[in-house]
């Protein structure tokens, strides 16, 4: 009786876990998949760079860190 009672658990929970998945986890993973890459947005050839995409974002970008400053100013005024 018990088994029978995780298992239906189980299956009402299963449709909201899937839409999680789907609109969630899988828009997160293209992301993060797309910032390893150096891809023009246009042409189907993508290459791997590995985490230097970040590291210029982080490192040599002048416009990374006064956008953050601002994202939080506004964020704790708001």
């Amino acid at each position: 009786m018990k088994v029978k009672s995780t298992l239906e658990n189980y299956l009402f929970i299963l449709p909201a876990v899937t839409i999680f998945a789907i609109f969630y986890i899988y828009p997160f993973y293209a992301t993060f998949n797309l910032g390893l890459r150096a891809w023009d947005g246009v042409s189907p050839v993508s290459q791997f760079v590995g985490l230097r995409n970040f590291k210029e974002i982080l490192l040599q970008s002048r416009l990374w860190w006064p956008a953050m400053w601002h994202a939080g100013y506004i964020t704790l005024i708001a």
